[in-house]
């Protein structure tokens, strides 16, 4: 009885020895899968325009985002980091005729072309980021703030008799920019077994300051390819909606 009573007592020390050792190998291990690292994140953005910036221009934008957050610590759920974004405002192209140099005095040569109008919004940021959790699914909170450059650029694209095209009088014909503030949520979902891919959902309330910006829808081409347009100059309010993907690395 004794002896066995005292096997007992050795099976059951052995086995909570095992247990005590094999703890902090699964710490080790959850960490070793899934630690706060650098993370870099790209996605695809629509945008809607609000209040006086949705008065003024009915587009809605739509383009990528990139941006890099850095843990403050290596076990801190705190985070720091850029962004940059790209949004195209609308475009404009119309067909014309270009008249091309003249070899022989008294010719005339008209080559097919288009004019082309771009308008674009970049935004350069700086972020800081809350993500409480660091398992399979991570939401998270952001404050940004930065600056935002609107651009529209011109050019023609001719159709040279030889059978190539050219780009020709490439020009920046009007920007704004003004200071914005933002804040963003989101979530990152694991990609099944891979430790270190994640889907990226994100909304973000952009409070940008008033800016001036070409009207796309106001953009017209009169008969000798002269361009005339109409400049919005409000506060450029908007919800920004993404979907991504985010590696750490």
């Amino acid at each position: 009885m004794k002896s066995s009573f005292a096997t007992l007592m050795l099976l059951l020390a052995f086995y909570s020895s095992i247990a005590q050792n094999n703890e902090p190998i699964k710490k080790r291990e959850i960490k070793k899968k899934l630690p706060r690292t650098t993370s870099i994140s790209i996605g695809a953005q629509a945008v809607r325009p609000l209040e006086d910036f949705a008065a003024t221009y009915s587009g809605n934008p739509l383009g990528i985002s990139v941006n890099i957050s850095i843990p403050i610590k290596k076990a801190s759920p705190f985070e720091y980091g850029v962004a940059f974004a790209w949004n195209n405002m609308g475009t404009f192209d119309q067909d014309i005729e270009v008249v091309a140099p003249i070899v022989n005095p008294g010719d005339t040569v008209r080559n097919p072309g288009t004019y082309r109008a771009r308008n674009n919004n970049y935004r350069y940021l700086a972020q800081f980021r809350f993500r409480p959790f660091n398992g399979a699914i991570q939401p998270y909170f952001d404050l940004l703030g930065g600056f935002e450059n609107f651009q529209t650029k011109t050019d023609i694209t001719i159709q040279n008799s030889g059978g190539f095209s050219s780009v020709e009088d490439a020009k920046l014909i009007q920007q704004g920019g003004s200071f914005l503030y933002a804040y963003g949520i989101g979530v990152r979902i694991k990609m099944g077994k891979a430790h270190n891919l994640f889907f990226d959902l994100r909304y973000e309330k952009i409070d940008g300051g008033k800016s001036e910006y070409v009207i796309p829808e106001s953009v017209h081409l009169d008969q000798n390819n002269a361009i005339s347009y109409n400049i919005g100059n409000t506060s450029t309010k908007r919800d920004l909606f993404q979907l991504g993907m985010a590696l750490r690395f």
